[in-house]
């Protein structure tokens, strides 16, 4: 999908299923962004991903999407995902549309941590 295409899809969508690939994808985020609820696996070990982050150990498919909670973030099991899914499904008909991305995972917020960064960096440099 192009990315008005991939837009258009999660706007209209009131759930969003992560299926446990891949780990730390974008679309977690979106669809909070696009006001969805997300139901995604819980993995039954902690898994570790040599491409995302070796040193953490990842307990859902989306950790930071996690961190949101219930019950705008569901993270289950693959056995209990049709239960989880008839429940965000109810939960999201009762709920006005907006984006439930949380602010410190939004655009400006990312910019504000790369500038920080950035001029960090450039400080040390100096030095």
């Amino acid at each position: 999908l192009d990315a008005d295409a991939y837009r258009g899809l999660l706007a209209d969508a009131d759930v969003v299923l992560g299926l446990g690939d891949p780990v730390l994808g974008p679309n977690a985020l979106d669809a909070l962004e696009h006001g969805c609820v997300v139901v995604q696996v819980k993995y039954d070990r902690p898994r570790v991903e040599r491409w995302v982050n070796p040193r953490l150990p990842w307990k859902t498919q989306h950790d930071f999407a996690d961190a949101v909670g219930a019950p705008w973030v569901v993270s289950t099991t693959l056995q209990k995902f049709p239960d989880a899914v008839a429940a965000a499904v109810t939960f999201r008909a009762s709920q006005a549309p907006g984006s439930q991305l949380p602010a410190d995972y939004g655009d400006a917020a990312i910019l504000d941590r790369a500038r920080d960064w950035l001029e960090s960096a450039t400080r040390r440099k100096r030095r």
